[in-house]
Protein backbone atom coordinates (compact mmCIF):
# COMPACT_ATOMS: atom_id res chain seq x y z
CA UNK A 1 0.00 0.00 0.00
CA UNK A 2 1.37 3.39 -0.92
CA UNK A 3 1.77 5.84 1.90
CA UNK A 4 0.48 9.29 1.06
CA UNK A 5 0.79 12.46 3.06
CA UNK A 6 -1.36 15.57 2.92
CA UNK A 7 0.53 18.79 3.38
CA UNK A 8 0.12 22.52 2.97
CA UNK A 9 1.18 24.07 -0.27
CA UNK A 10 4.85 24.84 -0.59
CA UNK A 11 4.10 27.62 -3.06
CA UNK A 12 5.56 28.05 -6.49
CA UNK A 13 4.06 28.50 -9.93
CA UNK A 14 1.08 26.39 -10.81
CA UNK A 15 2.22 25.50 -14.32
CA UNK A 16 0.01 24.00 -17.01
CA UNK A 17 -2.96 21.80 -16.16
CA UNK A 18 -1.96 18.14 -15.99
CA UNK A 19 -3.66 15.40 -17.92
CA UNK A 20 -4.69 12.20 -16.11
CA UNK A 21 -2.34 10.17 -18.31
CA UNK A 22 0.59 12.32 -17.13
CA UNK A 23 0.25 10.97 -13.58
CA UNK A 24 2.57 8.03 -12.99
CA UNK A 25 4.24 6.28 -10.08
CA UNK A 26 7.57 7.73 -11.31
CA UNK A 27 6.52 11.36 -10.83
CA UNK A 28 9.09 13.49 -9.05
CA UNK A 29 6.36 15.81 -7.81
CA UNK A 30 3.05 15.45 -6.05
CA UNK A 31 1.33 15.76 -2.68
CA UNK A 32 2.08 14.24 0.72
CA UNK A 33 -0.63 14.63 3.30
CA UNK A 34 -2.59 13.53 6.29
CA UNK A 35 -6.35 13.53 6.89
CA UNK A 36 -7.37 14.97 10.27
CA UNK A 37 -10.64 15.00 12.18
CA UNK A 38 -11.35 18.39 13.76
CA UNK A 39 -14.12 19.23 16.17
CA UNK A 40 -15.92 17.22 18.78
CA UNK A 41 -14.75 16.97 22.38
CA UNK A 42 -11.29 18.36 23.05
CA UNK A 43 -9.50 15.08 23.70
CA UNK A 44 -6.49 15.76 21.52
CA UNK A 45 -3.06 15.13 22.92
CA UNK A 46 0.05 17.19 22.16
CA UNK A 47 1.74 14.04 20.85
CA UNK A 48 3.26 14.20 17.37
CA UNK A 49 1.15 13.24 14.39
CA UNK A 50 2.50 10.51 12.09
CA UNK A 51 4.80 11.55 9.29
CA UNK A 52 6.19 14.64 11.04
CA UNK A 53 3.02 16.73 10.62
CA UNK A 54 3.35 18.49 13.97
CA UNK A 55 1.39 17.92 17.17
CA UNK A 56 -2.05 16.37 17.61
CA UNK A 57 -3.55 19.71 18.68
CA UNK A 58 -4.84 20.53 15.19
CA UNK A 59 -6.86 17.33 14.94
CA UNK A 60 -6.48 13.60 15.18
CA UNK A 61 -5.67 11.30 12.25
CA UNK A 62 -8.78 10.10 10.41
CA UNK A 63 -8.44 7.34 7.81
CA UNK A 64 -12.07 6.52 7.06
CA UNK A 65 -12.30 8.54 3.84
CA UNK A 66 -11.18 8.54 0.24
CA UNK A 67 -9.37 11.70 -0.85
CA UNK A 68 -10.46 12.87 -4.30
CA UNK A 69 -8.08 15.11 -6.26
CA UNK A 70 -9.32 17.45 -8.99
CA UNK A 71 -7.55 20.00 -11.18
CA UNK A 72 -8.02 23.51 -9.73
CA UNK A 73 -7.29 25.67 -12.80
CA UNK A 74 -7.18 25.76 -16.55
CA UNK A 75 -9.06 23.84 -19.22
CA UNK A 76 -9.20 20.67 -17.09
CA UNK A 77 -10.60 22.46 -14.01
CA UNK A 78 -12.78 20.04 -12.01
CA UNK A 79 -11.39 16.94 -13.75
CA UNK A 80 -10.74 14.12 -11.24
CA UNK A 81 -7.10 12.99 -11.54
CA UNK A 82 -6.81 10.73 -8.48
CA UNK A 83 -8.63 9.03 -5.63
CA UNK A 84 -6.67 7.56 -2.75
CA UNK A 85 -7.41 6.00 0.63
CA UNK A 86 -5.08 7.03 3.46
CA UNK A 87 -3.12 4.30 5.23
CA UNK A 88 -3.72 3.22 8.85
CA UNK A 89 -2.00 6.42 10.09
CA UNK A 90 -4.23 8.59 7.82
CA UNK A 91 -1.22 9.42 5.59
CA UNK A 92 -1.19 9.45 1.80
CA UNK A 93 1.13 10.23 -1.13
CA UNK A 94 -0.17 11.17 -4.55
CA UNK A 95 2.36 11.51 -7.40
CA UNK A 96 1.18 14.37 -9.65
CA UNK A 97 2.64 16.67 -12.28
CA UNK A 98 3.08 20.34 -11.34
CA UNK A 99 -0.14 22.32 -11.09
CA UNK A 100 -2.90 23.39 -8.72
CA UNK A 101 -5.24 20.77 -7.23
CA UNK A 102 -8.25 20.61 -4.94
CA UNK A 103 -8.30 17.74 -2.42
CA UNK A 104 -11.64 16.82 -0.92
CA UNK A 105 -12.30 13.92 1.42
CA UNK A 106 -15.23 11.76 0.32
CA UNK A 107 -17.01 10.85 3.55
CA UNK A 108 -19.59 8.16 4.35
CA UNK A 109 -23.24 9.20 4.39
CA UNK A 110 -24.06 10.97 7.67
CA UNK A 111 -20.32 11.22 8.34
CA UNK A 112 -18.23 14.27 9.22
CA UNK A 113 -18.21 17.35 6.97
CA UNK A 114 -15.45 17.32 4.34
CA UNK A 115 -13.28 20.42 3.94
CA UNK A 116 -11.73 21.10 0.51
CA UNK A 117 -8.03 22.02 0.43
CA UNK A 118 -6.20 23.63 -2.50
CA UNK A 119 -2.57 22.61 -3.02
CA UNK A 120 -0.02 23.88 -5.55
CA UNK A 121 2.53 21.29 -6.71
CA UNK A 122 5.85 22.76 -7.88
CA UNK A 123 8.15 20.95 -10.34
CA UNK A 124 10.38 18.38 -8.66
CA UNK A 125 8.73 18.75 -5.21
CA UNK A 126 6.13 17.01 -3.09
CA UNK A 127 3.91 19.62 -1.42
CA UNK A 128 2.70 18.87 2.12
CA UNK A 129 -0.86 19.53 3.26
CA UNK A 130 -3.43 18.81 5.92
CA UNK A 131 -6.88 17.68 4.80
CA UNK A 132 -9.70 18.06 7.32
CA UNK A 133 -13.05 16.53 8.05
CA UNK A 134 -15.08 18.23 10.78
CA UNK A 135 -17.53 16.91 13.33
CA UNK A 136 -19.73 18.47 15.96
Amino acid sequence: MAVALVATSCGGAAGPSPSPSATTARQTSGIRGIVLFAGGPDILSPSPLPGGFGSGRQGRPYRFVTVQVTVARGADKGHVVARIKPNADALFVIPLPPGAYVLKPRVPRNGPWPQATTVVVAPGRFSRTLVYVEGL
